[in-house]
């Protein structure tokens, strides 16, 4: 699954909605949860209320325009798609699973998405840090100022785009908003005629690295107790009743 080349297709619906008088009828969401071994989920949905869907379809745009939002390579069946209504909402979800950051990195530089996005796995002794560094890209100037229709528009009083991510660990630094009820995830709300810069590090504890540790410090212990008191046991010296006293001595004469 590519990401989703949102400056064409936020371009098209742009246009039609400006052209309709409809507002705020276009909602979209981009997002990953990543997992401490550094492998996860990313997920792109889109939403857009019926009223608009219709609208658009008059005017000679895709009747679903969810389907040009999620791109398969050669019939890719690794994407798990799913729709559900939400108030005046139809939502389209696709998700695809990555195996490491190197593998979401590919595939959100292969988007029109982002002018720059890394998301760095950086191993420590006790902890690991994830390093999140993105900018998203600006929509192209006939979205972004209207000209293609000649008017002087906001794309954002009609499309909200907002990117998420879900962090493993600490979030120790960030130029997102978190959430309330769960701290390791974080929104950005995306300016559509501007770059969009987004910042997080997160640390998590290596726990295997810690319990291999724990480990040998508990052996290295035991072993010197161990050796501590069998230096400190007292030795046993066996003495001789005097019965058996006198017999050596009657013995000896």
């Amino acid at each position: 699954m590519h990401t989703p080349n949102h400056s064409r297709l936020l371009t098209i619906l742009l246009l039609s909605l400006v052209a309709l008088g409809l507002s705020g009828c276009v909602r979209a969401r981009v997002g990953f949860d990543l997992r401490p071994d550094g492998s996860g989920t990313v997920t792109a949905a889109y939403g857009v209320t019926q009223q608009a869907k219709a609208m658009i379809a008059s005017q000679g745009g895709t009747s679903d325009p969810s389907k040009g939002f999620f791109k398969s390579d050669g019939g890719d069946t690794s994407v798990r798609v799913r729709q559900w209504d939400d108030g005046d909402y139809e939502w389209t979800e696709g998700t695809r699973a990555f195996v490491n950051v190197d593998e979401l990195n590919t595939l959100m530089k292969n988007g029109n998405m982002f002018e720059q996005f890394s998301l760095d796995h950086q191993h420590g002794l006790l902890k690991d840090r994830f390093v999140l560094d993105a900018r998203t890209k600006p929509m192209d100037d006939n979205a972004r100022t209207g000209q293609a229709a000649g008017l002087n528009i906001d794309p954002e009083q009609f499309i909200r785009l907002q990117i998420g991510a879900r962090l493993p660990g600490n979030i120790v630094e960030t130029n997102g908003t978190r959430d309330a009820k769960d701290p390791s995830s974080l929104l950005w709300q995306i300016r559509l005629r501007e770059s969009t810069t987004l910042r997080a590090v997160s640390e998590t504890w290596n726990w295997m690295t810690i319990g291999i540790a724990g480990a040998g410090t508990i052996t290295l212990v035991i072993v010197g107790l161990g050796g501590y008191w069998s230096m400190r046991k007292p030795k046993v010296t066996t003495a001789l009743s005097p019965t058996l006293q006198s017999g050596v001595t009657d013995s000896s004469r």
